[in-house]
């Protein structure tokens, strides 16, 4: 497995030109809800990451990854 890069869920988005509008409906979601989700403010599905990792032709275990890395430079 390649390793896991070091970028928020909103950078990898950012990196790849998609919006979170276009996640939102993806997902069936308020945009304002998804926003919660990318800065790992609330809780994302398994699903969800799986959905958003084949939209940026990445794995689940990258989205996890980005969620958590979100989190972690929130605290600094």
């Amino acid at each position: 497995m390649d390793k896991l890069q070091e970028l928020t869920l909103q950078e990898l988005l950012e990196k790849e030109g998609i919006k979170q509008r276009e996640i939102a409906e993806l997902l069936n979601l308020h945009e304002s809800t998804v926003s919660l989700k990318i800065s790992g403010k609330r809780e994302m599905s398994l699903e969800e990451a799986g959905v958003i990792a084949e939209k940026l032709k990445t794995t689940s275990d990258q989205i996890r990854y980005a969620l958590n890395f979100a989190k972690c430079k929130e605290k600094y």
